[in-house]
């Protein structure tokens, strides 16, 4: 998906995007890009899914992020490790 400049869109950017807000700890963006995420299609997508868990466990909203889990249609090891390994 491209949006405005010719800035393309897909999975692997919103990962990245995601990942950043969860290092930064900065929850108001990354609920941001997870309200975008939803709104470009890509809220079933995989691995946007797992970079979605590991963000809101980094920001310390674990319901959150089992939510998000408790949601996906067929959840990997990935997605299941990403969210255990923030509880221990």
């Amino acid at each position: 998906m491209q949006l405005r400049d010719g800035i393309v869109v897909d999975s692997f950017s919103l990962s990245l995007v995601l990942q950043a807000c969860g290092r930064s700890v900065d929850y108001t963006s990354g609920r941001r890009v997870h309200t975008h995420v939803v709104k470009l299609g890509f809220a079933s997508d995989l691995f946007v899914q797992t970079a979605l868990i590991e963000m809101y466990a980094k920001l310390g909203t674990v319901d959150v992020a089992k939510n998000i889990l408790d949601e996906m249609d067929q959840p990997d090891m990935v997605s299941y490790n990403v969210l255990l390994a923030k509880c221990v």
